[in-house]
Formats: structure tokens, sequence, C-alpha cells
């Protein structure tokens, strides 16, 4: 089910773009990525050219850095690919191809992708995959090939991984690397309406957005399916989001590390088809591109007034101090414009 404002599954991803940019107070106009280098670590090497074909992509088999003839060995890599280039369109972005068919990230794959990304000069590493590393962080070995990374100047921002009390026991601790201290950990979070799925009044131009599956393929997702989240474009009978609307932190959220994640980020992603099956992807690794494509606005606005990229711990602490309280939660939700002044940009 879509709302009832929605022609097809197309209008509930353009207003999810909306949701998620004003969520995060992304400005509408200004810099846009130009002059930044974006790399992205996951599982593809190339993607389709309707996807590219508008972009700045480096990309091809010479990218993969995993023993496989698929150019994607799962579909990931394009949903991310996907928000980075929405909200950082004008960046030049590098894949790096290092999950397996099975979704997990070999040591030898990720330590190639990262000594390649770091030869390509990028200036943001967006990675989400990870460990949960019960150990000590520093000796985590994923960790030790980000360290790398983080001291050739490159900003890591990655997801801090995913809760699922359906196949794990206890809550695990944040991933690695997100858990590595320079990193910027990303968390997810909703934004809820209290309109009921379908219970909008017919022809009504606003109203929440949700996209409910059927009932075969609820047990598929993390979260309840029967919820909708509002849409930052005016709730029903004209009143206000800001006072209906509640900003809550993901409950799948793994079991803060160190004070991971650093900032919390919207993390749906609407997928599937108007007539047949469809439904919201949830996860940290759609909050992640969020947050570094909104980093890459920034920086390519550095750029412009002629000023030196920050380093990658003083863009950790600008995000964590420009971010916005969460009811109910540690943890702050990410403000582009609050870490635009927390980094001096007037």
């Amino acid at each position: 089910m879509l709302p009832k404002w929605a022609e097809g599954i197309e209008d509930v991803v353009d207003q999810v773009i909306r949701s998620h940019g004003e969520t995060v107070n992304i400005p509408r106009q200004g810099a846009a990525g130009t002059g930044v280098h974006v790399g992205i670590v996951d599982s593809a090497c190339e993607l389709p050219p309707d996807m590219t074909e508008s972009y700045r992509v480096r990309q091809g088999p010479d990218h993969s850095f995993v023993e496989t003839d698929e150019s994607m060995t799962t579909d990931h890599c394009g949903s991310v690919f996907d928000w980075l280039s929405t909200f950082c369109p004008k960046a030049t972005f590098s894949l790096y191809q290092a999950v397996d068919e099975d979704g997990t990230l070999p040591l030898d794959s990720f330590s190639d992708a990262i000594t390649r990304a770091i030869e390509d000069g990028v200036d943001i590493l967006n990675i989400s995959v990870g460990d949960p590393w019960r150990g000590p962080v520093h000796v985590n070995p994923a960790v030790r090939e980000v360290e790398r990374a983080v001291d050739q100047e490159i900003t890591v921002v990655a997801a801090a991984g995913n809760y699922n009390p359906r196949a794990q026991g206890d809550r695990p601790p944040v991933h690695c690397p997100a858990a590595f201290d320079p990193v910027i950990a990303v968390g997810g979070m909703e934004v809820l309406c209290p309109v009921a799925p379908g219970s909008e009044p017919d022809g009504e131009p606003a109203g929440p957005y949700y996209c409910i599956p059927p009932e075969d393929g609820a047990d598929l997702l993390l979260q309840d399916t029967d919820r909708s989240f509002c849409s930052q474009n005016g709730c029903v009978g004209g009143e206000s989001c800001i006072s209906n609307s509640t900003a809550v932190e993901w409950e799948f959220n793994l079991q803060p590390t160190g004070g991971k994640p650093d900032i919390l980020a919207p993390m749906h992603r609407p997928t599937g088809s108007t007539d047949g099956p469809h439904f919201l992807k949830s996860g940290t690794s759609f909050a992640t591109p969020i947050v570094a494509a909104s980093i890459g606005c920034i920086y390519s606005e550095l750029l412009e007034m002629e000023r030196e990229l920050p380093r990658p711990r003083t863009v950790r602490g600008a995000v964590v101090e420009g971010g916005f309280p969460v009811d109910d939660s540690p943890h702050k939700k990410y403000d582009a414009m609050g870490t635009r002044e927390a980094l001096g940009i007037v």
C-alpha cells in the first residue's frame, strides 16, 4: 500500500528524498560537491548506465578487489550510490568492489580497496559494511586498514550497523571500522507521523509517507510495517509537521560503543514497484551516504572559499557538535547547517 497522494512508487521515493533532506537540514541550493572526490567501498565495481550517466563516476573491472566476474555482487552499492549522488550530484565518485556475493568483506579485498582509494586521492570514503567486533577496537583488522586512510587525511563515514533480533542474541556493539574514533559512525533515526497509513483523507496533496509490503513479505523486514513517517511536506488538514511529528532513534541501532554512533540520520529507502511488492528498506547503510554526501557539499563550499579541507578528527567533532537533539536518545541527529557552523562557515 502506498500513500493516497502518491501516483506510484516514484512519488514516494521523491518525497522520502525531500523528507530526509529536510530532516537533516541540507540546503536546497548552494555547493553540490564540485571538486570533491567520494569513494564508495561496497559491492560494485560498475553500476548500470542509467544510474551513472549523469554523474562523474570512476568504475570498471580494475575497481574490483574480490574474486568474481560480476560487476555487482549485490545491489546494495546501487542504493548507496543513488543516495550519495542525489544529495551531492556534482562530486566525482569512485567505486571499490570489496564485498563478496554473501555480503561479507574479506580483509584482503578491503585492504586493496583502501590502498586504491588512497592512491586515487579521495576526500571522503563511504563504508556501509563492518564487523561486530567485541574486542578492543584498535586491534580490529579493518580498523587498522581504515587508519591508513585517516592518516592520509581521508574523511571516513561508516555505518554503525543493524541489530536483527531474529538472527542475533544480545545486541552487538557498533561495528568496526565505524567504532574507530576518527571515523564518523552513523546510526539510524526515524521521524514518526501520528496519522495511520491509509487514514489520510482522499485528494490531499500532503500527508505521511509509508510503503506497506504484502503480508508474506513483512517478515523480511526489521521494522514494523504498519507505521507512517513524516513527509516534511505538510500534515493532513493543513496542520504543521513540526507540531505533530516525533524524531526518534531507530530501535534496531546497535549497542553504543565508546560514545558511538557519533550521529544519527534518516535511513529509509523505498523499493519495489507500484503494482508489485514494495516496502521501505531500512538500515544504517542508507543513513551513512546522506551524511557523507552532505559533508561532500560542505567540502565543496570550503573549496569555493579557497579554504583547506579540515582533518578527519576535526570533521567528526563538527558533526557531533553541530547535531540536533533527538527525543529520548543520548545521540543527536545530523544537522548540515549545524556542522557548517561548527566548521566556521558563516
